[in-house]
């Protein structure tokens, strides 16, 4: 429904109904149609006998641009977005995942951690790989080199080792961290691409000049 203008709440940040009070302006209607040039308070009238909002989306051009729409509704799209955008965000973040292993692991858990690396690569985290040793088994530290060595090559495709491929001893352990060769956004921009394609065709998401600066103009609201 139409935006109250009688509410006490936090005002716009965009003028909206009777805060616009320019002698002129362009104005675009609900699908965004160029309906011609009137004064405001015109304007105004049309947006109310549609039950709908007058919103100034290009204050800076010359006559100013306003749109009638349905100001509450732009407002719940746009805050969806905004939670969208916090939520891609956070997946575009790398995280590091780590993985512990024994020298003398056996072959069926060395395939389980390859398989958990080769996961965690190839959705762009990295991956740090650590083997301690207990007591004499620091004897057999050339055998965890080795592993960490085959494991470093049979990554290779998805996974570049930061430092020597043989991991570096620290104390008791030996660790080796290896970075993914596709970053977060190509891992996400990849998926984005498959979906569509498993849907039949992209889809064309790009919106006309005039959305893009209704959403520039509102999007902080």
């Amino acid at each position: 429904g139409r935006f109250n203008r009688n509410q006490r709440e936090q005002l716009p940040k965009v003028p909206i109904n009777n805060q616009i009070r320019e002698r002129e302006v362009r104005l675009l209607g609900a699908d965004r149609e160029l309906i011609g040039l009137m004064s405001s308070s015109e304007a105004l009238d049309l947006a109310m006998e549609q039950g709908l909002d007058l919103v100034m989306i290009a204050a800076e051009a010359k006559p100013p641009v306003c749109r009638i729409m349905d100001y509450n509704k732009f407002k719940f799209d746009q805050d969806k977005k905004t939670k969208e955008a916090a939520k891609k965000q956070k997946t575009l973040q790398v995280t590091e995942k780590e993985l512990k292993m024994r020298y003398n692991i056996d072959i069926a858990d060395y395939n389980v951690r390859k398989k958990a690396a080769l996961k965690f690569l190839a959705n762009g985290d990295r991956v740090k790989v650590t083997c301690q040793f207990r007591g004499r088994e620091q004897d057999y530290q050339d055998l965890a080199i080795e592993m960490f060595k085959k494991l470093a090559d049979e990554l290779s495709e998805v996974g570049k080792v930061e430092g020597r491929p043989g991991g570096k001893a620290t104390g008791r352990s030996l660790i080796m961290t290896i970075a993914p060769l596709a970053t977060k956004a190509q891992v996400q921009a990849d998926k984005k691409k498959k979906a569509k394609r498993d849907r039949g065709g992209a889809r064309d998401d790009d919106d006309d000049d005039v959305e893009e600066l209704v959403e520039d103009e509102l999007e902080t609201a």
